[in-house]
């Protein structure tokens, strides 16, 4: 356990951010039903794609890229208005 406690406390714990979603709250907020899963959220908190599972080159090709390039125009459209 030594080696990886000496390394959070070189790096910093890149977990102390992560909640507990007590009652599954955000869970059914969002739609998640497994772990792992991806989403992409706009920058206004509406998930603009998710990928259900581990990621693999399918996902990212197919939903999760097309997912960002969407959040980014309506970002950029949302900047204009």
């Amino acid at each position: 356990h030594e080696p990886a406690a000496r390394y959070l406390r070189e790096t910093g714990n890149p977990f102390r951010a992560v909640g507990h979603d007590t009652g599954n709250v955000m869970g059914r907020a969002i739609r998640q039903r497994g772990v792992p899963s991806t989403l992409v959220v706009g920058h206004d908190g509406l998930v603009i794609a998710r990928w259900p599972g581990g990621l693999t080159d399918e996902g990212i090709d197919r939903v999760l890229r097309p997912g960002v390039a969407k959040a980014r125009q309506r970002h950029l459209v949302a900047l204009r208005a």
